[in-house]
């Protein structure tokens, strides 16, 4: 597979929040296995902490999650930095997805899918998110 990577040789670097520490451990392969580089939190608290300490190009986030679901995350991420992309996971019907675009949220993806196909869509998913966030110019 092709490295997922900007024009520069910086790696992507992707915050990824999901409350089930396998698919956490699974996600992280897959993506840097795509010269992504990846940390994985397991909650909503977590992910903000890391978001106000450390520089991501991307946040990643499940629907469903104890505590802090994916969309009440993506409202705060959004309190925080308005321009970073957020792709959403959902494993439930489109009214979430709807909801998420209307909270600012960049793309979401289907959990339900093969995990070959899933985390391939992921890649392209984060790649274009990543890559629009950066030329679009910052107001």
């Amino acid at each position: 597979m092709f490295p997922i990577t900007m024009a520069s040789s910086e790696p992507i670097r992707v915050l990824f929040v999901d409350d089930n520490e396998s698919f956490c451990q699974v996600a992280k392969l897959s993506l840097e296995s795509k010269s992504m580089r990846v940390d994985t939190v397991r909650n909503g608290r977590f992910a903000m902490n890391l978001l106000l300490s450390k520089t991501y190009d991307v946040v990643v986030s499940d629907y469903v999650m104890p505590d802090l679901d994916g969309i009440n995350l993506l409202k705060r991420v959004r309190l925080v930095d308005a321009h970073i992309p957020f792709i959403l996971l959902t494993g439930t019907d489109m009214g979430v997805s709807a909801e998420a675009i209307n909270a600012g949220a960049n793309a979401f993806v289907h959990k339900g899918q093969d995990g070959k196909f899933f985390f391939d869509e992921l890649s392209k998913k984060i790649l274009r998110a990543v890559e629009k966030a950066r030329e679009t110019p910052k107001k």
